[in-house]
């Protein structure tokens, strides 16, 4: 059995994808330097921390987003008979009020 976060508990480590080569070629912002995951009423949420410095001293900046499941966007089903397909098409009708 996975393991299984109690409610409102988290875990974190640190970044061991995080090298320079990839750093650099990450679009929208820098690589955490902490990455894990918890659960917070109820819901599974992925955490990710970066050190940060500021005049009052080093914290970690971090974010809490849904969790990461690979290959889940942007899956098409494949269609196995053209029947199947036939079906897809009618379903796509131009009366359909958007």
């Amino acid at each position: 059995m996975p393991f299984q976060h109690k409610d409102n508990t988290a875990k974190i480590f640190p970044n061991k994808n995080k090298t320079e080569i990839n750093q650099r070629g990450k679009s929208g912002g820098e690589l955490p330097d902490w990455t894990g995951s918890g659960k917070h009423n109820g819901q599974e949420v992925q955490i990710s921390a970066w050190e940060k410095v500021s005049d009052k001293g080093r914290y970690l900046s971090i974010s809490f987003s849904a969790p990461y499941v690979p290959n889940q966007a942007g899956l098409v089903p494949q269609l196995k008979t053209m029947d199947q397909a036939k079906a897809v098409e009618d379903d796509q009708s131009p009366d359909i009020p958007f």
